[in-house]
């Protein structure tokens, strides 16, 4: 669904885009997607050349859930002391405890209900659990230190936005360098379900600008 911005990065930005068809829950609960994410990064570092990659300027991205697993390859590979320049989140999807004020929130697109059941879905028995770890539910994590420049983009209209607010401050507080965007009257989703909106043109500005300064 990210197919025509992450081509027109690829022109406008001289970069390789790769998109994982990683798999889906709940036919494959956690640690499946992540995994799959894991092992397409791999799949593409040990071909860097052939596909005309630069290992030293990866950038994470993900939106919603996508979200949640950009975040926690983030911290696998930061784990595993492979570096990278940069983490892109939009309306990420990070809590599964339902612990903020907005995932109470009656909003039009992806309320609490949705939320809980995508959260059901992937953590499928662990739901509900305190044996939910970092790298499923990147909130978790209890040490954010030595991750990469994030980016968070979230809207004032969507029941994940306090968690996104949180996490950005959390990064902070780690000494992360973070740039936090909030839209006003965004729910979630926005730029992909209006694409042609005001909304969506203001976060792909801003997107493109930090895209362009960690490539730079």
């Amino acid at each position: 669904m990210d197919a025509e911005v992450l081509a027109g990065w690829a022109v406008q930005l001289g970069s390789v885009c790769m998109s994982v068809d990683y798999r889906l829950a709940p036919e494959a609960v956690y640690p499946a997607a992540i995994d799959d994410c894991e092992a397409a990064l791999d799949w593409m570092v040990r071909r860097h050349v052939e596909l005309q990659v630069d290992p030293a300027r990866l950038i994470l991205f993900g939106v919603s859930a996508g979200g949640a697993l950009a975040a926690a390859l983030a911290l696998r590979l930061r784990d595993r002391r492979v570096p990278t320049s940069g983490l892109l989140l939009e309306s990420p999807m990070l809590d599964d405890r339902e612990a903020t004020a907005s995932r109470s929130w009656s909003v039009p697109i992806a309320g609490p209900t949705t939320i809980r059941l995508g959260w059901r879905a992937y953590l499928g028995d662990r739901f509900g659990s305190s044996d939910v770890p970092a790298d499923a539910a990147p909130a978790r994590a209890t040490n954010l230190a030595d991750l990469p420049p994030t980016f968070v983009a979230v809207g004032t209209v969507d029941t994940l936005h306090d968690e996104g607010i949180d996490f950005a401050g959390r990064l902070r507080t780690a000494d992360v360098d973070v740039t936090l965007r909030e839209y006003p009257g965004a729910v979630h989703g926005f730029a992909t379900i209006a694409p042609s909106s005001r909304l969506a043109h203001a976060l792909g500005r801003d997107q493109f600008a930090w895209l362009e300064s960690r490539l730079a």
